[in-house]
Formats: C-alpha cells, sequence, structure tokens
C-alpha cells in the first residue's frame, strides 16, 4: 500500500509538470489527428512521462525548499531572509528546530518505532505533494500571466489553489515536526529508561 501511494503521489506532481510544460511548449507541434488511434499508448507514455517527472521535480523542489528553509533559519542569514522566516511554520521558526537533525531523527525512529515510522511516512507524502502543488500552481500562474493573460476566474481559482496548498503545506510541516520531536523524545525516553 506505502508504495502505491508513493508512485501515485509522483504521478499526480508529474502531470502537475506536464500542465505547465504544455503551457510553455504550448500542444500546437502534437498531430492529435494522428494520434486518435493511438491513444491508449499515448495515454501510458503520458503516464511514464508523468511518474519521471514526478521522480525529478519531487526532488528537485525537495532539494530547492530545503536550501530555502536552512537559508530563512540562519541566524547569521541576511536581513531580507528574517523578514520572511513567515512562511515558515511557527513550531520550526520557533523551537530549535534543525531540518538536518530531523533527518537523523526519522532514521531513529525507522528503526525503533515502525508503526510509528509509518504514520510519520504519510505526513512526509502529503507534505511533499502540498509543496509541489505550491509551487507548480506558482509556475502555471506566472506562464499564465506572461503567455496567455489572466481572466478573472482563472486568477481566482489558481490563487485558491496556490494559497491553500502553501496554507496547508505550512500547517503540515510544523505538525510533522512537532510529532517528529515527540515521537522521538518518546522513544528516547523508552529506550533509556529501559538500559537502567
Amino acid at each position: 500500500m506505502g508504495t502505491t501511494l508513493i508512485i501515485v503521489e509522483l504521478v499526480i506532481i508529474g502531470f502537475q509538470v506536464l500542465v505547465w510544460v504544455a503551457l510553455l511548449l504550448g500542444l500546437d507541434w502534437i498531430p492529435f489527428a494522428k494520434l486518435k488511434d493511438w491513444i491508449p499508448l499515448v495515454g501510458v507514455l503520458a503516464l511514464a512521462l508523468a511518474y519521471t517527472l514526478g521522480i525529478v521535480f519531487d526532488r528537485f523542489f525537495g532539494f530547492f525548499t530545503s536550501k530555502i528553509q536552512k537559508k530563512l533559519l540562519n541566524p547569521d542569514s541576511h536581513n531580507w531572509c528574517k523578514h520572511l522566516r513567515f512562511i515558515l511554520p511557527r513550531y520550526i521558526r520557533t523551537s530549535n528546530y534543525k531540518p538536518d537533525e530531523a533527518k537523523k531523527k526519522r532514521f531513529d525512529i525507522m528503526l525503533k518505532h515502525s508503526d510509528a515510522h509509518r504514520e510519520l511516512e504519510n505526513i512526509v507524502r502529503q507534505i511533499r505533494l502540498l509543496r509541489a502543488t505550491y509551487i507548480n500552481t506558482l509556475i502555471i500562474f506566472i506562464i499564465c500571466c506572461f503567455k496567455f493573460g489572466l481572466s478573472l476566474p482563472t486568477l481566482f481559482i489558481l490563487s485558491v489553489v496556490f494559497v491553500s496548498s502553501l496554507i496547508t503545506w505550512r500547517w503540515y510541516s510544523g505538525e510533522y515536526a512537532k510529532a517528529l520531536d515527540g515521537i522521538y523524545k518518546e522513544a528516547t525516553k523508552n529506550v533509556d529508561s529501559s538500559q537502567k
């Protein structure tokens, strides 16, 4: 079940990327009339392409946002970074949260508490999908603005998707960080008490 969820998540991310790539390149060059007899094959190829793009862009978005998060959390960062910290969840801003330590905590929980790790992984999948959705929506918004202009309904829909996915990502990220710290403290407390 977990592998299926990961594949579905990556396909969704890939299809989001395909939307903005199609908007960017246009669809005029595709001979749709000649492809109508090949619809099943084209569907399979689109699915494979979406999966591949999902893998690539999920990793890219993760790398990109983790660099930004580290920059925003760095106390020695530029003044403009300090003004943008509001983007991060309150728990991450106000606690002593360090992204590199979070990876170690996740690994320790994976080794010692598989049920808790599965729950955390479900949250991580949702965070990754929300992150990709707000970034892809922003890219689609920018492409539509420059290439087509935006009608009011399109502007409204893209704004709602962007803002809601960003807010939900922010909330889930904070909840994840809290849950990770809480489970890790509980796991290390149980290990320490069993060693006595």
